[in-house]
């Protein structure tokens, strides 16, 4: 019985060990402030607030890595991908596109739905293709027009990246797109601090 009890303390010391160590392994910071959404629960026949964030890390082999956050009811739904100009590029492009539609939408009393990409993991290309996450490490985006155009949305799906049960759809409108395409806007600076805090850390080895 005492055996077993080591045994288990051991166990978890080792768990708390690589927790600790994946904390540390990355110095990360959130890029502007959160974005504010809706996600609609079947369950609750209601619309939930929640919150989306991009966050930006340095690892300790200097590699930049992009997190986006989107809250669900179960904790938050994090996406980790390697970052790239590529990637601002193309986040950028999508929400830019999404906006534009918004215009379209509203002047021609249009409704539709529309994909405008995906970031993570996507082996078949279904989520680029659907512009919705099915799977872990996904986000998925999408424009959403109904009402004859009066209501329009970007959508953002989130799979995370170690629970497939962790995931969500986020409802952005307008205002907030303006506002998540100014966050974007604001990637460099903050990774620029990501690496000043990796350099300072390495002074005290």
């Amino acid at each position: 019985m005492l055996r077993l009890r080591y045994r288990f303390v051991f166990v978890v010391f080792i768990l708390i060990f690589f927790a600790c160590q994946s904390v540390y392994a990355f110095n990360i910071y959130r890029v502007g402030g959160e974005i504010t959404g809706q996600e609609y629960n079947d369950a609750w026949k209601r619309w939930f607030d929640r919150k989306f964030s991009i966050w930006v890390g340095v690892d300790e082999d200097n590699t930049e890595y992009i997190f986006f956050k989107g809250e669900t009811g179960l904790g938050d739904a994090t996406v980790m991908v390697q970052y790239s100009e590529m990637i601002k590029r193309k986040l950028k492009k999508a929400i830019t596109k999404a906006i534009e539609w918004s215009d379209v939408a509203r002047k021609n009393k249009a409704d539709a739905s529309k994909s405008l990409g995906c970031f993570g993991r996507d082996k078949y290309g279904l989520c680029e293709k659907e512009g919705t996450a099915f799977d872990e490490n996904q986000m998925g985006l999408s424009f959403f027009a109904a009402n004859n155009g009066e209501q329009t949305n970007l959508i953002i799906s989130l799979v995370d990246r170690d629970n497939q049960f962790i995931k969500t759809s986020i409802y952005i409108d307008l205002p907030e797109m303006k506002k998540l395409l100014n966050t974007v806007d604001k990637i460099e600076s903050v990774l620029k601090k990501a690496h000043k805090t990796a350099r300072d850390q390495k002074l005290f080895k």
